[in-house]
């Protein structure tokens, strides 16, 4: 892979990273922002997780749903839904409600191509939604390095944080702001 695509890839991530925050700002004390009280799901009935491709094909679909797997080893009481072969079209919206509706409050949505989906979901459910999503970038000395993004949205409050951190390494890099309805 040339630098040109890695520079690409670098670019649009960073695009969208700024489209999924477009309407946010910092939070201050003089907007009465509060932070989310509790971790992500607390108090959740239900974990949903959404694949885009088969859970036995070998690559990150599978890992999305071992990894879904260890949750539910871990966390027993908490009921664990899984959906495989999601499109990345309004079907994922659909899977993504019907998810909610089983008690839901935290979905990873696996692939970036369902994240127009999750932000309707957002909007429409008062619960918090999770997106992550991972890139592959390579170096001009053909290194490579996985990083995985991660956006949580909550409704009632508007609140918006985004995260990454590269595999490997212990550093990460965050931003939180809060949200603006735009009209239109």
């Amino acid at each position: 892979m040339s630098i040109r695509k890695s520079t690409l890839r670098v670019g649009l991530c960073a695009a969208a990273s700024v489209l999924v925050l477009a309407g946010c700002s910092s939070a201050t004390e003089d907007e009465g922002s509060t932070s989310a009280s509790g971790s992500p799901g607390e108090g959740t009935e239900a974990i949903g997780f959404i694949m885009v491709g088969p859970k036995d094909d070998f690559g990150y679909n599978q890992a999305v749903f071992e990894g879904s797997e260890v949750i539910k080893a871990e966390f027993p009481d908490v009921e664990i839904l899984t959906a495989e072969n999601v499109p990345e079209d309004d079907t994922a919206a659909t899977t993504m409600q019907q998810m909610v509706d089983k008690g839901a409050k935290l979905i990873f949505a696996t692939s970036y191509g369902h994240l127009d989906a999750a932000l309707k979901v957002a909007e429409e459910n008062s619960v918090k939604l999770s997106v992550s999503w991972a890139l592959m970038l390579q170096s001009t000395t053909n290194d490579y390095v996985k990083v995985q993004y991660r956006i949580s949205i909550q409704k009632a409050s508007l609140a918006a944080s985004i995260s990454g951190r590269p595999a490997g390494f212990t550093n990460n890099f965050s931003a939180q702001g809060k949200c603006k309805r735009l009209k239109g």
